[in-house]
């Protein structure tokens, strides 16, 4: 709700009181907890703290066997390395990613993924690849009504048919 709200210091605190209390009463949920810590560290430009709470919660979900946040995790961990500068290692999560949305079968998820795969090929000027990965997350979210997801995968589309080759 702070994060929200545009309060990132209290979000980070937050977070940071969410993990504490999960550690002791609920250690199912340190996952969700690491990830909301995440989330308020990565709004706030904090993206080496993002990356690791996010590695943090692929720890707690994998020992707690917490399947259904993986994709989520996993995808986020590509997105911190996406800001981070590090593309390859990006494109590895993010693959992750939709495997694990696939296994899961949340294809919300899968297809927004799939925009996040198109958007670091355009990174490495692979601009065919990036289309083809558009067009595969429209196929997914338009027959569910995924605005959101369709309108990104609408814009990589356009940047792909475009002149500009950078990166925004």
């Amino acid at each position: 709700l702070q994060a929200q709200r545009g309060h990132l210091p209290l979000a980070q605190d937050a977070a940071a009181r969410s993990i504490e209390l999960c550690r002791q009463a609920n250690p199912k949920r340190l996952a969700w907890a690491y990830m909301v810590k995440g989330k308020a560290s990565y709004l706030a430009d904090d993206f080496g703290a993002a990356k690791q709470a996010f590695l943090d919660a692929r720890e707690q979900a994998a020992t707690h066997d917490d399947q259904q946040h993986m994709s989520h995790i996993a995808g986020n961990i590509g997105n911190c390395c996406v800001a981070l500068g590090d593309v390859h290692e990006a494109r590895e999560w993010i693959e992750r990613a939709v495997e694990f949305s696939r296994r899961f079968k949340q294809p919300a998820l899968e297809a927004s993924w799939l925009v996040e795969l198109g958007r670091i090929a355009m990174v490495q000027d692979r601009r065919s690849e990036a289309d083809n990965l558009a067009q595969a997350a429209l196929k997914i979210a338009r027959p569910s009504g995924q605005s959101l997801t369709i309108f990104r995968a609408e814009w990589l589309r356009h940047r792909v048919a475009g002149p500009d080759r950078t990166e925004s």
